[in-house]
């Protein structure tokens, strides 16, 4: 039986009708007008302003929150996503020095603990690694560590200060005023960074840019809650007071489930502690009972191939039982 399309004419008119096929889908993908596109005509004919919005019975109130919350929203990705200064991490942990008088101590000190390890092994390539590892490793852990402490100490009194917000708002008193009083009645950090929030408005920066800076320097969802409360409540109006006090419960239970969870977690992460330092012990015990068993692995090549694989998957092991045991609320 003779093929259709070992006609040639056949197969032109298929080809032709296959690209005006195409042609159509095309432009009906481009230029076809649905549903949403006609209901935003008519609203954008009701009123030239709505262009880009939907309608709500709730009005401008509604619109306006909405985009702040989605301007906030963008400018905590946007935070996020962009790679952290050492001044800023130094902010962040409470160091007023500057970051070359930060590095400064740990580069001397790491020059000394090199020389040290020169001295000791004679190996200019393992003192050399040892330094590096001290200038460029320690102070990211020692920042880290820092930070960390800083901000569990800030979100320890950052609910009794918004309890005095609280009760200087139901009393009459202005925001800033409130605020004044929360730094002066409050430790450290907290009545240290109120004291800049406040001072920074004094200054006459808008209080939402204040907030911003004081959301920089305690990189915590607790202040950005804090943040996002003040500006909606200064977009839209309603009940600052009934507001700060649920935010204020909020984040009350919020550190009841932390350490609920931190002790409830506790034999895991110390069994995850013991496992990865299990290898470790027995390998120092086993150098000071019988150093010459136990040195084949550094002096012997195949020895020290053995050693670099069993301390990479001994990494990854620490790795995932850290990630196991780690829970973010």
């Amino acid at each position: 039986m003779q093929n259709l399309f070992d006609d040639p004419q056949m197969t032109l008119w298929a080809a032709g009708g296959l690209a005006l096929l195409c042609v159509a889908a095309i432009a009906y993908a481009l230029f076809g007008d649905d549903s949403g596109a006609r209901a935003r005509k008519r609203v954008q004919k009701l009123d030239p302003k709505a262009k880009g919005k939907s309608w709500s019975p709730f009005g401008d109130a509604e619109h306006s929150a909405r985009d702040r919350l989605k301007m906030l929203e963008d400018e905590q990705k946007k935070s996020s996503s962009q790679k952290t200064s050492m001044r800023i991490k130094l902010e962040q942990a409470g160091v007023r020095s500057t970051p070359a008088q930060f590095l400064l101590q740990f580069y001397l000190a790491a020059a000394a603990v090199g020389a040290g390890v020169f001295v000791y092994y004679g190996s200019p390539l393992v003192a050399l690694g040892v330094a590096v590892v001290v200038a460029f490793l320690l102070p990211t852990i020692v920042v880290k560590k820092k930070i960390e402490g800083r901000v569990n100490k800030f979100l320890e009194i950052f609910p009794n200060a918004l309890d005095i917000l609280v009760r200087g708002v139901r009393s009459g008193l202005p925001v800033s005023e409130s605020m004044k009083v929360a730094a002066n009645e409050l430790p450290d950090p907290v009545g240290a960074e109120l004291r800049e929030v406040v001072a920074t408005t004094n200054m006459g920066v808008p209080m939402e840019e204040a907030l911003a800076k004081m959301a920089m320097r305690i990189p915590s969802p607790d202040v950005n809650f804090f943040r996002t409360v003040l500006a909606i409540q200064r977009q839209t109006g309603g009940n600052l007071a009934e507001s700060l006090s649920n935010l204020s419960n909020v984040l009350r239970e919020r550190r009841k489930m932390k350490k609920k969870i931190v002790a409830l977690s506790s034999e895991a992460r110390m069994s995850a502690i013991i496992i990865g330092a299990l290898p470790i012990l027995v390998g120092v015990l086993v150098y000071f009972m019988k150093p010459d068993y136990i040195m084949l692995l550094f002096t012997d090549s195949f020895g020290q191939i053995m050693v670099a694989g069993g301390a990479f998957w001994m990494l990854c092991g620490i790795m995932i039982m850290r990630w196991m045991v780690r829970f973010e609320i």
